[in-house]
């Protein structure tokens, strides 16, 4: 009998012991849990707050992005009409010459780590060139403007932007069709 009662009471023990060593386990997975959420919740704020961005930019340079796509629109027209060509060229031109302005006063207003602002900050300088390298193509040619070293000024722009969203695991997006 007492052989017995000492292997029940062992047994009680292992119990007891492994009840409580899971206990702990839980509360360690709780913990690890709620440190998931924290950043979980801080990359989904990040991510909007870089899709406000986004947003943002697109609003403040599609008026004069548009004229700039109209203008390459009249361009590449099956049937292309010198005046209208014209008309276009001299419309993108004002709007190039502005958007270039705009880009010069943009501020990055999100709450983003310094890090990300640094890099957004870091592409606009080429957005300017390409808006300023746009006036200067029309100034040499409004019906046959090259825009060859704008669209490359473009492409810097956009392949830094793509490290950031791709960063923050976000997708990137042609940036020239938003602002268009």
């Amino acid at each position: 009998m007492k052989k017995w009662l000492i292997t029940l009471g062992i047994a009680t023990v292992i119990t007891v012991a492994g009840c409580s060593n899971e206990e702990d386990s839980n509360n360690s997975d709780s913990s690890d849990n709620d440190e998931t959420e924290e950043t979980a919740n801080e990359d989904t704020s990040t991510n909007k707050e870089i899709l406000n961005v986004q947003q943002d930019m697109a609003t403040t340079f599609r008026p004069e992005q548009s004229q700039i796509a109209d203008y390459e629109a009249a361009v590449g027209a099956e049937e292309p009409d010198e005046d209208t060509i014209r008309e276009a060229g001299e419309a993108a031109k004002s709007a190039a010459s502005d958007a270039a302005a705009k880009v010069e006063e943009y501020e990055i207003e999100a709450d983003l780590s310094d890090d990300i602002i640094e890099q957004y900050e870091e592409a606009l300088p080429s957005l300017k060139s390409y808006f300023e390298e746009v006036e200067s193509a029309l100034d040499e040619s409004l019906t046959d403007a090259d825009l060859t070293s704008a669209n490359e000024e473009f492409e810097k722009f956009q392949e830094t932007i793509n490290g950031i969203y791709e960063d923050a695991d976000l997708n990137p997006t042609n940036l020239k069709n938003e602002f268009s």
